[in-house]
């Protein structure tokens, strides 16, 4: 079992996809999912996900709508098993991406098969999905599953091979706007899998998931769905936040980590007049290291800790990496010494 040091392009560009469309909808189910692990959700979201939004926002400016986006990505008030079938298929037959003209409909309806087991039947028997009978039959025996999902579930399995080619046509076509996506924040995605690398799989649930999934090879880690845990066949996913979230502990023992953790940023005196300059107007990398009579690496070693920690944010202009300063990064930080000490 081997941990990859980047991304899986299939995934974040589909989730990323998903993201843009039900965006607020993500948010309020993350902020529920977290509250309901004892983590205060929306303050774990405020001062985590400045980057995934930031990921999302740079990817939209580059993406491309696809007529069968309503079948595919489901609705996000009912449930997305679509979107999670064809995708997990993919996944798992990369192979299809180049190769879906020579795959047969009966090879597809094996695969989503399985994936059913996995992702609304647990640990049943694959269903027979060759029939209308046995499709409605199956279905029927989902009562978790809505009406609506049925309908669309009954689409996908009525033509099978159109559905897969549009969801690599969605792949492909919004490959590059991924690609752009991780270009505008290559730094701080850099050092949030650096990070992952170094800590391993710290929840226990994983464990879990891999056991029941002992054919796994390879674990991507997440941006786009940073608290993620899901195990395919061969592939798992674990979101880079993961471990963040479930050591969070309570919202005072929250908001005092984030307090400490601010504070440290600002008590180093390079990171500080970083922020100084920062201020005054965005500058790139070389121009804060000669600002400041720093090194090039050091520079980039505290930008990379500024960004990490939501002080900074990068735009690219003319192959040039230009760095932002957050202004309201500081605000939260007033905020929380206030509550602090003065409240």
């Amino acid at each position: 079992m081997k941990l990859k040091k980047e991304l899986n392009p299939v995934l974040e560009t589909i989730g990323l996809c998903c993201y843009i469309k039900y965006k607020d909808d993500i948010r309020e189910e993350t902020v529920e999912a977290l509250n309901r692990l004892g983590v205060d959700g929306q303050l774990f979201y405020d001062h985590n996900y400045p980057l995934i939004n930031q990921y999302a926002n740079d990817f939209a400016t580059k993406y491309e709508p696809h007529i069968d986006e309503e079948v595919l990505f489901g609705s996000m008030d009912l449930d997305m098993d679509t979107t999670y079938i064809v995708m997990a298929s993919i996944v798992e037959n990369p192979h299809w991406i180049d190769q879906v003209d020579q795959i047969s409909e009966e090879q597809i309806l094996r695969t989503f098969s399985e994936m059913f087991v996995d992702e609304i039947n647990g640990d049943g028997m694959a269903p027979d999905l060759t029939t209308l009978e046995s499709r409605i039959d199956f279905l029927n025996q989902q009562p978790e599953i809505s009406d609506s999902s049925k309908w669309k579930t009954m689409m996908l399995l009525g033509d099978p091979k159109r559905y897969v080619k549009s969801m690599i046509e969605i792949y492909k076509q919004n490959l590059p706007a991924y690609e752009y996506a991780v270009s505008k924040n290559q730094t701080a995605i850099d050092g949030l899998l650096e990070k992952l690398a170094n800590e391993g799989f710290q929840h226990a649930v994983f464990q879990d998931i891999m056991g029941k999934f002992p054919g796994i090879e390879t674990i991507y880690p997440s941006i786009i769905s940073p608290v993620l845990e899901w195990g395919l066949s061969t592939v798992g996913f674990y979101g880079v936040f993961v471990n963040k979230a479930y050591g969070y502990g309570s919202l005072q023992e929250q908001e005092k980590a984030s307090l400490l953790s601010s504070l440290k940023m600002l008590s180093d005196k390079s990171r500080f007049e970083i922020l100084a300059l920062l201020k005054k107007g965005a500058r790139y990398n070389l121009e804060i290291a000669e600002d400041l009579q720093l090194g090039a690496p050091t520079a980039s070693h505290h930008m990379n800790l500024l960004m990490t920690n939501g002080f900074v944010t990068i735009e690219k202009q003319d192959a040039k990496v230009y760095y932002h300063f957050i202004p309201e990064k500081i605000r939260e930080l007033i905020q929380l010494l206030e509550k602090q000490f003065l409240m």
